[in-house]
This record gives structure tokens, sequence and C-alpha cells, in this order.
């Protein structure tokens, strides 16, 4: 039925049937009748809140440009650089040995390489370097693990540049790279979190992990048969301890793609001085008075982060150093990458110490695709002058299309040099100042009416309290 005012009243009660038990509980929670709050602001409360809001963002988002304005910044690409064109690990033949022309070492550092094209960074080793790792390479056979561990390929870029002020200190060094989705789903989950602690092993959190979780070499069965005619996880090895397990067995600390793809380029910083040039800092040998690497972490990540929980199958970046392969024919197939601590049919890719601070600032994880990350922190002021920048490139972006950028920078209370922030307050704080002045025109032509329907609102919702209609 319908009442006076063309609303429709609530229906008569069904009869009772087998005594109510059916019946819903007729209490204020069940029924819906609590009490509830539903603010209807007037025009002047809301103009205030406007006007209020906007006198904060407008100035707060003009001091953050400011700030951002005030930070000195230099960045230059250096992956299209042509000493690092085509600098990746290549140089093999389709039975994924090493070409002879690869195999000799005819680069000078800072000359361009006539083998480079086709050899990469293999033809950037040092003349005793091993650079063939299959089975039964001299290369390799005559190497002793000291010289496995001093061999570090890359493929080095000198790029000089002018600084026409002083950048007064601290002075920030970051790597930034374009296109690399560090908020893609799967790589996120490619963690354990649990073992980055120091933890125990948890199953289903370590299953994430895969494919970087056992040391079988994933991909390469062939290559193992054909060399002894087993697939790679079946392949039986002798750990350190002197047990015999399967290579399958054998799973890495840290496992996951967020470790294994840790960004390893290095940089250090020269300044031109009468005496020829003079380095400042150099990331591959960190020091606290000049070139500073404790502090770019957060101080949350030593919470999260510990040693890892290492036993008899446990790979590291340590390694182990005494296994080896049972049978002799797998011997120079698995052992230097067991002994040197690098990610299986990988050679040189080290697996990274769970307590360095770059792989816990590269664990941050980006959500946008574009991303920078503090390398080094200069303490110093950096005066005016010609500085030399030299790059070791051995991150390889060019599968996926990605840039690489060195930055140089100052900082400010809001961080590096950035105008997201302070652009957003001021759009914000522009908009809530025009709603308040669209309010305030309103209120003018249409004050009275609007006051007079709101008062009858507020009536009828005050009516509908008391008798619950």
């Amino acid at each position: 039925m319908a009442s006076r005012d063309g609303a429709r009243s609530p229906p008569e009660p069904a009869p009772e049937e087998n005594g109510g038990a059916h019946r819903p509980n007729d209490s204020a929670f069940s029924q819906q009748r609590l009490a509830a709050f539903t603010p209807l602001w007037r025009q002047e409360t809301s103009i205030t809140c406007l006007v209020f809001l906007a006198a904060f963002l407008i100035p707060a988002g003009a001091a953050m440009l400011v700030a951002s304005g005030n930070v000195q910044a230099f960045e230059v690409r250096y992956d299209t650089h042509p000493s690092v064109q085509g600098c990746k690990w290549i140089g093999k033949d389709d039975a994924g040995r090493v070409k002879p022309e690869c195999l000799v070492n005819n680069c000078t550092v800072g000359d361009p390489c006539s083998v480079q094209a086709k050899c990469g960074m293999v033809a950037r080793l040092d003349p005793t370097c091993p650079r063939d790792f299959t089975p039964g390479a001299v290369n390799y056979t005559n190497a002793t693990a000291e010289e496995l561990a001093r061999c570090d390929p890359f493929c080095e870029a000198l790029v000089e540049f002018t600084l026409d002020e002083t950048f007064s200190g601290p002075v920030y060094m970051y790597y930034q790279l374009k296109g690399f989705y560090q908020n893609h789903r799967q790589y996120l989950r490619s963690r354990s979190q649990t073992q980055l602690n120091g933890g125990d092993w948890v199953g289903d959190e370590m299953m994430e992990t895969k494919p970087i979780l056992y040391a079988k070499g994933n991909g390469r069965d062939e290559h193992c048969k054909a060399f002894g005619g087993k697939k790679c996880g079946d392949i039986d090895v002798q750990l350190e301890d002197g047990s015999t397990g399967r290579l399958g067995d054998v799973f890495y600390a840290p496992a996951g793609l967020n470790p294994w793809s840790r960004f390893n380029d290095s940089f250090a910083l020269a300044k031109w001085t009468s005496t020829g040039w003079v380095g400042l800092c150099d990331g591959d040998k960190p020091s606290e008075t000049t070139c500073a690497k404790k502090g770019i972490e957060w101080k949350s990540d030593h919470a999260k982060y510990g040693r890892p929980k290492v036993n008899r199958n446990t790979l590291t970046h340590s390694g182990m150093p005494g296994a080896s392969a049972v049978d002799p024919v797998h011997q120079d197939l698995v052992a230097p990458y067991l002994r040197q601590g690098w990610y299986m049919f990988e050679p040189y890719h080290k697996i990274p110490d769970q307590m360095d601070e770059d792989l816990w600032v590269w664990l941050r994880s980006s959500m946008l695709p574009t991303f920078q990350k503090l390398y080094r922190r200069i303490p110093g002021d950096l005066p005016p002058g010609r500085y030399q920048l030299t790059v070791r490139h051995r991150y390889d972006t060019e599968p996926f299309e990605a840039e690489k950028t060195f930055i140089l920078g100052t900082a400010s209370w809001t961080g590096g040099k950035t105008i997201f922030a302070g652009t957003l307050f001021v759009v914000a704080g522009t908009i809530s100042l025009l709603c308040a002045v669209a309010f305030v025109v309103l209120n003018v032509v249409k004050g009275d009416e609007r006051t007079k329907q709101l008062d009858v609102w507020v009536f009828e919702a005050e009516f509908r309290r008391i008798h619950g209609a």
C-alpha cells in the first residue's frame, strides 16, 4: 500500500507459521535499524574545508617544486655507447664450444676490439682467464680456482662530461633502468623472503622461486647428455662434506628470479687535474671516506635480510670449494660452477651475497617500468671541471630492449630531482580552491532556496530516525 506522500509503506507481516520458528530476529542489528551518521554538510562548511585544504596543498607543493629545482643532476645514457654495443657472453658455435677466434685476447682497455662484435665479453677477458667451459677444454683444465675467482668479464666504456657548477656533497650516484618490469606478478613472487632472512626452507614459498631454484641448468639437458648421457639433474656429485647427491637436489641461496637478475654494472668516477685523471669513486672498491656503499640501503633492510642457512646441498656465493662430479666425465661440466658459486652453465655469473647492500637495493621492487636505484654516495663536493665516467658493462638489456642511464645528483628534503609530488600537490590544491569558488558562487545565486531544501532533508532524516519510517 502507499502512504500519503506517495512512498510505499512496509508490507503487513505474514502470519506466523510453526510457532514463528522461521521468523527473523526482530533486533535493531538484524533489521538494520541501528543509528547511523549521515553528514549533510552545509555549503559554508564545505567551502571552509576546501579553502583550508587548498591553503595547505598549494604552498606545500610550491615548496616541493622549489626544493626539487635546487637539486643538481647530471645524467647520461650509456647502453648506446659504441664500447658496449653487442657486449654479451657470446662467441660459441652450435656445439656450445667457444669459437677459436674468441679464445685469444686482442682487446686493450679503452680501445675498440676487433672481435667484440663476434665474441662479446669473452674477448675482453684476461689472456689467462678461461673462456671455454665445455668438458675437456684445455682452456679450463689448466685454470686454477684463484684464476677463476679473479676473472671478471665486462665491456668498458669511458664517458667524459663537464660540470659547470659545484655539486654540494653528499653527491649520489644512481643507475636508472627504463623498460624493466619489476612489478610483473611472477617476477615479484620469485623470491623467498624466509630464505633471504636466513630462515629454514619453506616448501610452498620456495616453489615460487622456480626456475631459479635448483642448480641443474634449466633447459640444458641436451647439453648435459652430449657429455655423459645423463640429464643435468641426474648427474651425481660429491658435495663439500664428502657425501654424494644429485645435482638436481643442490639449490641456490638466494633462490629466485629477483636475486638472479640483480643489476651488476659498476661505475667509477675520475676528475681531470693538472697531473691527469684522479680517481674519486670506484664502485667496485667502496670506501666510507670517498665512495660510500654503506647507507644506500634502508635501516629496515637489516631486519629483512640475514646470512643464508647453509646445509650440505646449499650453493651460495661462496661456492662449494670441495665439490666435484662422481663420474670424471662430468667433472669439467659442473665442477667450476659449484666451486666458484656461479649459476649453473652461466660462466662468471656469480650468485649474489645475501648480505650485500646492492642486492637489498635491487630487491626493493619498483612499481613502474622506469626506476632509479641508489648505487654509491660521495661524501664531499664535486667542483666544476672535466670528469670521466668508467662504465663496466655486464648487464645485458638488449633482449628486452631496456635503456640504462647513469645519474649523478644531489638531494633535498624531498629527495632527488622530481616534480611529481610537488605538481600533484599544486594541482590538487588548485582544484580544491576552484571548487570552493564555485560553491561560493552557487551559494550567492541560490543560497536561500538550497538552505530551505537542506533544512527539509535534515527534518525528514530526523523524523525517520525517531519514528523508524
